[in-house]
């Protein structure tokens, strides 16, 4: 794709190598290795950095201590280099969801602390397909996590790249990921890209008419498994909802927003709760609530707080409140 002629092109000025490896995280690793700065990431060769990406990354990196993983939006853009879309599937973080639901953060849009990927021992490199979602998930157990709510990079797709050839094979290693991290393999997530997997190879080797009936069919089921999710996008929380933290914490504090119900709309509380887990194998653990309340949003969700933050708590009197029949039934999942 001429990227040898590229690089030979800058003289000096680039470190680079090409030579056989052992498959994309194995070479990725050794790059990384290579790397001398504190802030790094990694762009394929039919993706781009739109504008000053790298600087506003590196700025939230110096304003935001503490933070290991940043991320923002990004395009879609064709084998010509043609704009098709923004990637739609973009959303602020929530460990829940980037857990249970599909990896949202676009991989050349992602920036992250060298020390961190360090300590998590690099990529993955029996992963061929999902490396990127493993790495996120790693960082996300031990540093906080920032969206930037702007265009990052570009992201070429077109047949012939590795996420659209995956296949099956691909499906099977999500759902291996998944488990590892959450000891559920077909989380809601999992079960939309099988789908979606199902739906284009029908499509492309099928007759119409079949293709039609299987297309209906798998709307059905995605219906069904979108109604069940129980954490929205923005935060917010069914009745029956789910948070997510990772295993290792002592006690976890949820900070929410309540609805307007009978008491002032917006009040702000934390909620302290023991981990009451045993110590788990997994890397997160998740627990289901249960609210005794329930608004109906100007949207029309039925909701009962929504999330804004889940802290490891280091001093659980500290402004935590009781919890009435939110987490008194809370059970691993």
């Amino acid at each position: 794709d001429g990227t040898i002629d590229i690089l030979e092109s800058y003289g000096d000025r680039i470190d680079w190598i090409s030579e056989a490896d052992r498959g994309q995280s194995h070479a990725l690793n050794r790059g990384f290795r290579r790397a001398r700065g504190e802030i790094v990431g990694w762009l394929n060769s039919d993706d781009v950095y739109v504008g000053d990406s790298v600087h506003r990354a590196v700025a939230v990196f110096q304003q935001q201590p503490g933070v290991g993983l940043v991320y923002g939006r990004g395009n879609v853009i064709g084998e010509a280099g043609n704009f098709v879309q923004e990637f739609k599937a973009t959303e602020p973080f929530g460990l829940w969801r980037l857990l249970h639901m599909i990896d949202y953060i676009l991989q050349p849009s992602a920036f992250f602390c060298k020390r961190l990927l360090d300590e998590v021992g690099g990529l993955d490199e029996t992963l061929h397909y999902a490396m990127d979602w493993d790495l996120w998930l790693k960082l996300a157990a031990r540093s906080r996590v920032l969206f930037i709510d702007e265009i990052l990079s570009s992201s070429r797709e077109y047949e012939r790249t590795k996420t659209s050839t995956g296949g099956w094979e691909r499906i099977q290693e999500l759902g291996r990921l998944i488990e590892s991290h959450s000891g559920r393999r077909w989380t809601p997530g999992v079960q939309f890209y099988a789908m979606d997997w199902l739906r284009r190879s029908v499509a492309a080797s099928q007759p119409k008419v079949l293709s039609r009936v299987v297309s209906q069919i798998i709307g059905w089921r995605w219906n069904q498994v979108r109604r069940a999710v129980s954490v929205f996008p923005d935060g917010w929380v069914r009745p029956r909802g789910a948070v997510a933290f990772p295993a290792g914490w002592k006690q976890v504090a949820i900070t929410v927003d309540m609805p307007p119900l009978d008491t002032t709309p917006g009040r702000r509380q934390i909620w302290c709760l023991p981990n009451p887990l045993p110590l788990s194998s997994r890397r997160f653990v998740t627990l289901q609530s249960r609210a005794s309340w329930t608004y109906r949003s100007q949207d029309s969700r039925d909701v009962a707080f929504r999330i804004v933050s889940v802290d490891e708590a280091h001093d659980a009197s500290a402004g935590c409140s009781d919890l009435p029949c939110v987490y008194a039934a809370a059970a691993p999942e």
